[in-house]
């Protein structure tokens, strides 16, 4: 396989507001800092390196993946505001494998999560 440009072609962008189905393929269980970069780290509000997190890992129709971190409590209260509160609120449930959801294309053609 080598470099052939006469054989590309251009990918069709979505329009915002497109939606696409995805299924929730894995979730990964750790601490913020298993999964989010150490500069990056400094932009998340409230949370700590050691606060526990998962990454939810969806598998779009078009085969495309995306990945999302949420923090939640140790105690298990989830605020409404949160991450994982807006996702309930958006898909109906907490994230699980296997789970049916949607993403939704913004200005950029990028599908994004509802949360």
């Amino acid at each position: 396989m080598g470099y052939k440009p006469e054989t590309f072609k251009e990918k069709e962008i979505p329009t915002a507001g497109n939606k696409i189905t995805a299924k929730v393929a894995e979730i990964k269980s750790g601490v913020l800092k298993d999964f989010i970069d150490k500069d990056a780290l400094e932009k998340w509000k409230n949370s700590t390196p050691d606060d526990p997190c998962i990454e939810v890992v969806v598998v779009c129709e078009d085969g495309t993946q995306r990945k999302r971190t949420m923090p939640y409590p140790a105690d298990g209260a989830i605020d409404p505001r949160s991450n994982l509160g807006k996702w309930k609120k958006a898909y109906g449930v907490y994230p699980a494998e296997g789970q049916d959801l949607f993403l939704i294309a913004d200005a950029e053609g990028f599908y994004q999560f509802q949360v």
